[in-house]
């Protein structure tokens, strides 16, 4: 049964899920109430995105909300869905592999081309090798 949530009822949500400090989550609800409609879970999603939100924290109150409102999971490949799914156990996404290795996700891709496609879906921290020039590794938004 689809329903709608409050402004209150969704940062109790983000609240829970461990969305701190205060400050914080007030400005995240806020964008999300005032950028576009809360009921929208692509909206909701790339809101928590845009707000740098760990994603973790994200995935976890995102799901709340979800199940909150009634709504099913989006069959189409919504990227945090499919976060989800990597984290389980491996899989192919195109031409890459995709696996987790303490705490983040390596993949092992055929081309750069498939690499950054890879990179541009997950929207996290990725560790990508490719294959064919010989074991190259990115690790994204680290520093040297």
């Amino acid at each position: 049964m689809e329903k709608t949530g409050t402004k209150e009822q969704f940062a109790d949500l983000g609240k829970k899920c461990g969305v701190v400090p205060k400050e914080f989550l007030e400005l995240i609800v806020a964008h999300v109430w005032q950028g576009g409609s809360p009921q929208d879970l692509k909206w909701v999603e790339e809101a928590l995105d845009q707000m740098g939100l760990r994603r973790d924290l994200r995935v976890r109150w995102w799901h709340s909300w979800r199940s909150f409102l009634g709504l099913p999971i989006p069959k189409d490949e919504d990227p945090i869905v499919i976060q989800r799914i990597i984290v389980k156990k491996p899989a192919r996404l195109g031409k890459c592999r995709l696996m987790e290795v303490d705490g983040h996700i390596e993949a092992d891709c055929d081309s750069s081309e498939a690499a950054q496609q890879l990179q541009k879906l997950l929207k996290e921290e990725v560790i990508i090798r490719v294959t064919p020039q010989g074991t190259l590794l990115f690790p994204l938004n680290t520093q040297y």
